[in-house]
């Protein structure tokens, strides 16, 4: 494709790829003398806003307006400017794999439990934000090795999102959510926690069954220095003894800790969260 012809008031010739040629746009002078340009060849250029899909064939001077003025239509659905970019620019590519809006975003509220904030029909699997594209692109969640006897669990939690702040900082941030009823149904159930003289009791009369041992946890309290273990009944943990495969246990929504377009992450994991988001929903953070 033949590249654009950006003349300045020095007579400057400049031959831009789009990206250059936004850049000049954007600083509204030549990059080699600073004078103002001139004169643009061919004499229109298209600009875009992706968030909306909002483009225009503007001439030169428009065209440096809409890039430092945003986006007109954005602005009257949103009261805010939207970045315009020139089409074909990778920071047009960029926002329209970033440009997202939570149509798909979960009303949960109805999954609360009357007037007990502390409580709700969810389970979470948190997780970082490579483990949470990895079980995307898997549609899987791997049981591993957990508690006393090691036995393979996915791990859970019932914590609502308002009281998971510490649950976040060890996990993750991300969570992929499930329905109890349907954890349940699938032989879930909340994690067991046994002090250790009932531990050894039960040693003594024979022990667990083998279907009861993925869920067992010994439980230590955490106030003497000699202490082995720590109590982890803070977690509100639920365990499921195997895999959790999303075509037979299907997520009712992935949790994200804020909106698609603000994440600092990998430009195809937004790409892939995209795609995951609109299949699944999306349930935010509130804060």
């Amino acid at each position: 494709m033949k590249r654009r012809v950006v003349i300045c008031e020095n007579g400057h010739s400049i031959y831009p790829y789009t990206d250059e040629l936004e850049d000049i746009l954007e600083m509204t002078s030549c990059p080699i003398c600073g004078g103002e340009i001139e004169s643009v060849t061919p004499p229109t250029i298209e600009v875009g806003c992706p968030l909306c899909n909002w483009s225009d064939r503007a001439n030169l001077n428009d065209a440096i307006c809409w890039i430092h003025e945003g986006c007109p239509n954005c602005q009257k659905i949103e009261e805010e400017h939207s970045k315009v970019h020139l089409v074909g620019s990778s920071g047009h590519t960029l926002s329209s794999i970033k440009a997202y809006r939570t149509v798909t975003e979960k009303d949960i509220s109805g999954l609360t439990k009357g007037t007990r904030p502390d409580y709700w029909e969810i389970l979470i699997h948190f997780c970082n934000i490579d483990e949470l594209v990895s079980i995307l692109d898997k549609r899987k969640i791997l049981a591993h090795n957990t508690g006393y006897f090691k036995l393979p669990a996915v791990c859970l939690t019932e914590t609502p999102l308002d009281f998971a702040n510490n649950l976040r900082k060890v996990h993750g941030n991300y969570g992929v959510a499930f329905k109890k009823s349907t954890i349940i149904r699938n032989g879930g159930m909340p994690a067991i926690y046994i002090i250790p003289p009932l531990m050894e009791a039960q040693k003594k009369n024979g022990g667990f069954c083998d279907q009861i041992k993925p869920f067992i946890n010994i439980l230590r309290l955490n106030d003497k220095p000699t202490s082995k273990k720590y109590d982890f009944l803070h977690e509100r943990e639920w365990r499921i003894d195997k895999d959790i495969e999303f075509d037979k246990i299907s997520p009712i929504g992935i949790v994200m800790p804020e909106a698609l377009n603000a994440l600092s992450v990998k430009t195809n994991y937004i790409e892939k969260l995209q795609e995951y988001l609109y299949e699944f929903g999306e349930i935010r953070m509130t804060r």
